[in-house]
């Protein structure tokens, strides 16, 4: 899998998604930022993908119309939220097109798993010194794969915090960024950084003191 440039450089307008958080039964529907999330991964059929964060299991469910003959394995800290993940995604789980594991990112067991494309949605630990899910997931990525690491604040001119925060903090975990698109949503814009694993760095050279 290669991640093609000209896919990310431009805004995405959000047209006709629909915007609600959840039915009227109270299970989480698509948001904005979750259906936008999944046209950037443009996810193959046989991708093999990792969402961390994964929640309610709403991207997930977008993952798998996607998939066939790939996986996407997803992990939340939150016991309570992979129950309701499983349980809205048990026809994917059937399907064998899709997994959950009760995790944090940087201690899961992602077994000998080697990802085409990982991806978390407002996951501020992803920006947040140390954090320490850079170097945990940066092992998992299949050679040519990439990190996708999206933010859509509450309000408008948030997101700007997160990205700055991750031009300083990807470099020093042995990613290079190849690309920051943006996506004029409500309430809110969304920012999606875009990152590749920095073979030219060396591991003794990965910086764990950045921004200290």
């Amino acid at each position: 899998m290669m991640v093609r440039p000209a896919e990310f450089l431009c805004a995405t307008s959000p047209g006709t998604i629909p915007r609600g958080k959840h039915d009227r039964g109270g299970a989480s529907v698509a948001a904005d930022r979750h259906t936008w999330t999944i046209q950037l991964l443009d996810i193959q059929p046989e991708d093999r993908l990792l969402e961390v964060g994964c929640g309610h299991g709403v991207a997930v469910s977008l993952a798998c119309e996607r998939l066939d003959g790939g996986h996407i394995l997803a992990i939340d800290r939150s016991e309570k939220m992979i129950a309701l993940a499983r349980r809205r995604n048990q026809q994917w789980i059937d399907a064998g097109r899709a997994s959950f594991q009760a995790a944090e990112s940087a201690t899961a067991c992602l077994g000998s798993g080697r990802f085409d494309k990982i991806f978390a949605i407002n996951v501020a630990a992803f920006w947040r010194f140390p954090a320490p899910e850079l170097a945990a997931v940066r092992p998992a990525l299949v050679p040519g794969g990439a990190l996708y690491i999206v933010h859509q604040p509450p309000a408008p001119g948030k997101e700007r915090a997160s990205t700055e925060a991750l031009r300083g903090l990807l470099p020093a975990r042995g990613y290079r960024i190849h690309a920051i698109p943006t996506a004029d949503l409500e309430p809110a814009p969304a920012v999606c950084v875009v990152a590749v694993p920095d073979d030219s760095l060396p591991a003794h050279e990965l910086d764990e003191t950045v921004g200290t």
